[in-house]
């Protein structure tokens, strides 16, 4: 059980066929990895040709006719050139939650054909969604609110909460979830509790209807609503691999942009832009469709900006 932040991947691996029969007769494979639904992943598989004379493919074939993974490009007949290569395009599109496995044949004229490639992947459900998660104070109290894009199994939100002399969280409340829903939904909870004037944080602790939960990120308000910066940014972890989380604290209502932005100053990608009000939020997104590497992260507010170095690995 896992929530799920922000944007689809769609990740290229790439691995290299010789055109040597393995001694042990085992398969070459290419794994897909977790692929959540009802979406696909793309990987690029690249023969090389070693032998001093060119190589004819005459066959390229999956096993199991109509089933979740598919030649999109480069599919046979083609030739190889000495000492070059050809790239093919698969295709790993699960029909339903689980694990997968099928086997890619390569036939051609050259010594061990045909080559087998083994195919596996998994797909997966994501019980929650989520768009984001805010909170700031109101009247001495706090109010928060989250979105989500789409619920399975969704039972709710356990709300906890935990000051700076807390050791630990503790039970706030408990929002009831939508069950399984495919569209979005909004919440708000405002903590009972009377929360002095230190610094206080909440996450959400989504629970699945077989008992399993995940939990939320954690937004934080500060003691001091007044400092002299109007608003503060974080962007972790840093580095980062397949997602990071964007937390940012504003002293008023503004729209906000978030950006991602690569090391030739390009702007890849804007991961939110919309009305903020004032206090605590927290945005994610899933990175591992981008190159690795060094980017900047920056998050303009009304008239203001501030930027993150984040370094994905």
């Amino acid at each position: 059980m896992t929530l799920r932040y922000g944007l689809l991947p769609v990740a290229a691996i790439c691995f290299v066929a010789m055109f040597l029969a393995p001694r042990d007769g085992a398969a070459q494979m290419v794994d897909f990895g977790n692929v959540q639904l009802p979406y696909w992943k793309d990987s690029t598989y690249t023969f090389t040709n070693t032998l001093p004379a060119p190589v004819d493919i005459i066959k390229t074939r999956i096993k199991k006719i109509g089933g979740d993974f598919i030649i999109i490009t480069g599919a046979a007949p083609f030739t190889i050139p000495s000492n070059g290569t050809h790239v093919m395009t698969i295709r790993f599109l699960p029909s339903n939650y689980g694990l997968y496995t099928d086997s890619m044949y390569v036939e051609g004229v050259f010594p061990g054909s045909p080559i087998q490639v083994g195919l596996r992947g998994t797909g997966v459900t994501w019980p929650v969604e989520m768009q984001s998660f805010t909170a700031r104070r109101v009247d001495g109290r706090v109010e928060l609110r989250w979105v989500t894009a789409q619920e399975t199994n969704n039972v709710g939100f356990e709300v906890q909460r935990k000051t700076a002399e807390d050791i630990d969280f503790a039970v706030a409340g408990f929002v009831p979830g939508s069950g399984s829903t495919r569209a979005r939904r909004e919440y708000a909870f405002t903590d009972p509790f009377d929360v002095p004037a230190v610094a206080v944080s909440y996450r959400l602790r989504q629970i699945d209807a077989d008992g399993r939960f995940e939990f939320s990120p954690v937004v934080t308000m500060e003691a001091d609503a007044s400092p002299a910066s109007r608003f503060d940014f974080t962007a972790g972890p840093n580095p980062a691999s397949d997602r990071a989380t964007f937390r940012y604290l504003l002293r008023e209502d503004a729209r906000v942009r978030l950006t991602l932005i690569d090391a030739s100053g390009r702007t890849i990608a804007v991961l939110h832009e919309g009305e903020a009000v004032s206090g605590s939020h927290a945005l994610s997104a899933r990175l591992d469709d981008l190159p690795r590497g060094a980017y900047v992260v920056t998050l303009q507010a009304g008239r203001e900006s501030v930027s993150r170095a984040l370094i994905l690995r």
